[in-house]
């Protein structure tokens, strides 16, 4: 990357991970090591000694008549033990197992994918004099600089839907009668206010939505999940007008007489354009109330524009 310390704002973690795994390596290298040593020492000596003596002096004399005799007996018995046992035991088992486990960072992988990319020469850069997307094709992996934009449907759309909410759509009915209207009378505020609260929980599905970057003359359309933006404690606009670095998959590249449509995700986008075209005269009424209204968006990026799934976004 141009500059290391460049901050990271929104990151496709999945993505990175398993664009990493195709570029770089497969797998993630975990080697355990441990090292266990039990040793036992068992020593033990005995000395036991016995020493008996037993001695015995007996002496028996006869007398009878015309016979004398005398016996003299003499015994000793001495009796020596001795016992001496010694006994010296030693033991030890070892195992060894190793653990090491390199665990890396989300920003680092991130980084790894880039260079990566970059010496495989994956990454076509535009040049920020000249947003020209001659050289550009779907499928391509850019890098690009630009400014984000405040411009959001999904945000039009919600301010739109709590104003109607706020205010009462029986209030608004009956402050349209007021109003002498040559419009067909079936659309009113209800009709209004569900479509909206409807369209609102189409373009939000999965929690993601359009975010426009302009680079240059050109408009660059980023289909982003909230969830990737790192700080989950700031808005998803709170870098607005801010210059910002883009990379990612180009998925769709609009010539001059293309079109990105910014309601496609709703599966209808002509019908809601022309269902909101429709409420052009009850927005007016509210105008007339003297109520201001959220700024309306364009439906379409016209001429060429690219529409990207960013990877990250650096500023």
């Amino acid at each position: 990357m141009s500059d290391a310390l460049d901050l990271l704002i929104y990151l496709d973690e999945a993505l990175t991970k398993n664009l990493n795994s195709l570029v770089i390596d497969g797998f993630i290298e975990k080697r355990t090591s441990r090292f266990i040593e039990d040793r036992t020492l068992n020593a033990k000596t005995g000395a036991e000694g016995s020493n008996q003596h037993y001695g015995e002096d007996r002496c028996i004399r006869d007398e009878r008549d015309g016979y004398k005799g005398k016996n003299f007996t003499e015994a000793d018995t001495v009796t020596t033990v001795n016992r001496e046992n010694q006994s010296l035991e030693g033991r030890r088992f070892v195992r060894r197992e190793e653990e090491l486990t390199r665990i890396f960072t989300t920003f680092e992988i991130h980084q790894q994918l880039i260079q990566g990319l970059n010496q495989s020469n994956l990454i076509k850069e535009l040049d920020s004099s000249s947003y020209s997307t001659s050289n550009i094709n779907s499928g391509d992996y850019v890098k690009l600089s630009g400014q984000i934009s405040s411009e959001s449907m999904v945000s039009y759309i919600d301010s739109l839907s709590n104003l109607l909410s706020c205010i009462g759509t029986d209030n608004l009915n009956s402050y349209c009668k007021t109003f002498k209207s040559n419009n067909s009378s079936f659309i009113n505020y209800d009709t209004m206010y569900k479509q909206v609260n409807y369209l609102k929980s189409l373009l939000t599905t999965n929690n993601s939505q359009d975010m426009i970057v302009k680079c240059g003359n050109m408009d660059v359309v980023l289909t982003v999940n909230n969830s990737n933006f790192i700080s989950t404690y700031a808005n998803i606009y709170d870098s607005a007008d801010c210059p910002c670095t883009i990379i990612g998959k180009v998925i769709r590249k609009c010539d001059s007489d293309q079109c990105i449509h910014l309601l496609r995700k709703s599966g209808q986008p002509n019908f809601y354009e022309n269902f909101l075209g429709c409420c052009s005269p009850l927005m007016e009424n509210i105008s007339s109330a003297g109520i201001y209204l959220p700024e309306q968006p364009r439906f379409r990026v016209p001429g060429e524009s690219l529409l990207l799934i960013p990877i990250s976004m650096l500023i």
